[in-house]
């Protein structure tokens, strides 16, 4: 006789059960499950039916107001063993593996696969891991992440993840549980494996597994093993149904654009740069709805690589009306993006904080939001991002450096050091390389160790590579113009500037002329600071979109008198801004030229028009904008506001890049303001500071005799 059903023994039990039951009871075997892997399918639905509420009705009562009883005890007594095996497997299986808990993290090894399969591969991996991190309750650790650890243990930083290392990585950086895939071929199938491993014991304590009929099938099976993975560590049936989204509209349908995507993501890491972006190109071709290539077009193309700033903007407008091809994860991610490089900084900081209300731990979306507070000069906010970086992932160099920067800014240079100091341990190499090299060396001079800094852009300068010899050349040429050695910084900006053409690198070359003719104009070399800036022009035409880099050398063509100069790039950039997409950096430093301009001409009047407005909307401290201001305020005689401003310039104690000499420059005007105002007293100050900067100048400077001459005279009224 057939055993009854659970449910009318007992009142509340799921519907679900009892059908589980009664299959485990079949009298015929082919009629019971027919393995583990069924059942576990069928209690995942149980489990469904507990998490949303579902249960089975009571059944009703027999005309005589009695529940129905089971005679045949045999038949009760077999229900009772397979209900308890079934509740026993079910309360197994229900418990997240490895003990994992809300935010807990996971590592995801590299695919093992066959050697033909491995492009396949990579393009699933990469599949795999954006599918779980569509997930708010598991967190992956990311590739820089690892490769911080590798490092650590002196392992190369593009090994591949095996089980051995992964263990070793979850290890060191306390994570939960390293994710095992295996793409295997069986025939004409494919067969995806993974394997849930505790990272100290090694042991294996889950495996998930599909069968894909062929490739086209591949990403619908990692789809479901993904869900099957997400509720094994614990996630609930709700919390997965408000962040399920096909990994074909996450990423894209196509296994071949896929492949060339994921493929692009490894070139651009390696610094493989044209590669990349004709691999992105390649997989927007074969899916034009691809969202997040384009996204990463546009990132690529509005990088310091290419500077292409059109079609960063149209890749970027692509992905905004493709983001219903995107996850949740990924949604406020490229706004956030798009805004942070063409709209609003504001707008990107409300982006990134949508994204961090719902993946609190998303490391990548927290630094950015660290970098769009600097800009915004928000340094205290940006230091709260990058320590929660850091508290996270202790290793994380960029947030360190970052972290580093801030710390400058707010005038904590003992901190700012030490912070460096971290940072370098993580990453050696970035201490003698990169702007890194440049700002911790100039960090170092402020806090009055100009002897340390010169060591260490000497570093640099061992290098193999034409383009960090010069840019060493530039740094030892900057902090030669912060000590009045004019005659060295030039020969250090003319060695920069023949390295980094030897580099094929013409921008660099002209900003190394930009920075030689700022030091010629400073000590009245004027014919010579002309034809540099004519040189620098030249090496960055406007066709190669170096908008603000051309924008600046107007404004020292301007600011040496050289009027008919100034106007024609000012006309020439306003005619540019007209026919093409201008990016806000860009468009400010047009703005700035074009005050300069009015302000060389005789009209600080029209100038401030133009510049009180940009700092009424300008929440950071922008030393050009200050400086321009400055200029245009003492051209109108408005002495009190050019000297609140000249205050403000000075405090700020600009000595990384371009801002460095007018901001030394600034001592020296702000004792003729005093002077204007009738404040003698201060005047004597700021010409004192001025020439305690710049008083051993290896060049007769016609403005420290003349700071020493006011001095005299103001001392003896």
């Amino acid at each position: 006789e057939s055993p009854p059903n659970v449910t009318a023994v007992r009142r509340k039990l799921p519907r679900h059960l009892g059908r589980i039951v009664g299959h485990c009871l079949e009298k015929e075997t082919e009629r019971r499950y027919q393995s583990v892997l069924d059942l576990r399918n069928d209690l995942a639905g149980l489990r469904n039916e507990v998490e949303t509420g579902e249960i089975l009705e009571p059944k009703a009562h027999d005309a005589a107001g009695r529940r129905p009883w089971f005679r045949p005890r045999v038949a009760i007594a077999g229900l009772a063993v397979a209900v308890l095996a079934v509740l026993a497997v079910w309360t197994l299986w229900s418990a997240p593996l490895l003990g994992f808990e809300h935010r807990d993290w996971v590592l995801i090894a590299d695919f093992q696969h066959p050697e033909q399969e491995a492009e396949l591969s990579r393009a699933l991996s990469l599949a795999l891991g954006v599918g779980l991190q569509e997930s708010d309750y598991v967190n992956v650790i990311s590739r820089p992440r690892v490769t911080s650890v590798l490092e650590r243990m002196q392992t190369a930083a593009d090994s591949p993840i095996d089980e051995a290392i992964g263990r070793e990585v979850c290890q060191r950086a306390g994570v939960k549980g390293l994710l095992v895939p295996e793409l295997s071929a069986v025939g004409d199938e494919y067969l995806l494996t993974v394997r849930v491993v505790e990272p100290i014991s090694g042991d294996t304590v889950a495996s998930f597994a599909e069968r894909a009929g062929d490739e086209g099938d591949l990403l619908d099976r990692l789809d479901v093993l993904i869900q099957d993975l997400r509720r094994g560590l614990g996630e609930s049936i709700r919390a997965l149904r408000a962040n399920r989204a096909p990994l074909a509209r996450v990423t894209t349908g196509s296994l071949e654009a896929l492949k060339r995507f994921s493929a692009g993501q490894i070139s651009w890491d390696a610094g493989r740069y044209d590669e990349a972006v004709r691999l992105y190109e390649e997989a927007v071709e074969i899916d034009p709805d691809f969202a997040f290539a384009y996204a990463s077009l546009g990132s690529a193309y509005g990088s310091y690589v290419f500077n292409r700033v059109g079609e960063a903007k149209r890749n970027f407008d692509m992905a905004l009306e493709r983001l219903d091809r995107v996850g949740p994860r990924e949604e406020y991610v490229i706004q956030a993006l798009f805004h942070g490089k063409f709209g609003r900084p504001e707008d990107a900081v409300h982006y990134y904080n949508l994204h961090l209300d719902r993946y609190p731990d998303d490391l990548s979306a927290r630094h950015n939001l660290g970098g769009t507070y600097r800009e915004l000069g928000d340094c205290r906010r940006a230091i709260s991002e990058y320590r929660a970086v850091i508290e996270i992932d202790p290793l994380n160099a960029s947030a360190l450096i970052n972290l580093a920067t801030c710390l400058s800014g707010e005038g904590d240079l003992g901190e700012s050091i030490a912070t460096y100091g971290r940072a370098f341990e993580v990453r050696p190499q970035w201490r003698i390389s990169g702007n890194l090299n440049h700002e911790y060396g100039m960090t170092l001079v402020m806090a009055g160790r100009p002897d340390e800094a010169a060591e260490v852009f000497d570093q640099r300068l061992a290098n193999a590579s034409a383009n960090e010899r010069g840019g060493a050349r530039r740094s030892l040429g900057h902090l030669a113009l912060y000590q009045g050695q004019f005659d060295v910084a030039a020969g250090h900006f003319e060695q920069a500037a023949l390295l980094h053409e030897s580099a094929g690198a013409p921008s660099s070359a002209g900003r190394d002329r930009l920075w030689w003719a700022i030091g010629e104009t400073a000590r009245g070399s004027q014919d010579q600071a002309a034809l540099l800036l004519a040189q620098a022009a030249g090496e960055v035409p406007l066709e190669s979109g170096w908008i603000w880099l051309r924008a600046q050398i107007g404004r020292l063509h301007a600011a040496a008198g050289r009027i008919d100069e100034a106007r024609a790039m000012d006309e020439e950039l306003q005619e540019w801004a007209a026919s093409n997409d201008e990016i806000e950096n860009d468009r400010q430093f047009r703005l700035l030229l074009e005050a300069a301009v009015s302000t060389a001409d005789g009209q600080p009047g029209a100038a401030l028009e133009i510049l009180e407005p940009l700092r009424a909307v300008e929440p950071r401290d922008h030393e050009i904008l200050t400086a321009e201001l400055v200029q245009a305020y003492v051209r109108a005689e408005k002495w009190s506001t050019a000297a609140e401003t000249l205050e403000s310039f000075i405090e700020m104690e600009l000595i990384f890049y371009e801002g460095m000499v007018p901001w030394i420059l600034a001592h020296y005007q702000l004792g003729e303001v005093y002077e204007e105002l009738g404040r003698p007293e201060e005047a004597i100050v700021y010409y004192t500071r001025f020439v305690e900067i710049w008083g051993e100048a290896d060049s007769p400077l016609p403005l420290i005799e003349r700071a020493r001459e006011r001095i005299s005279a103001l001392g003896e009224i």
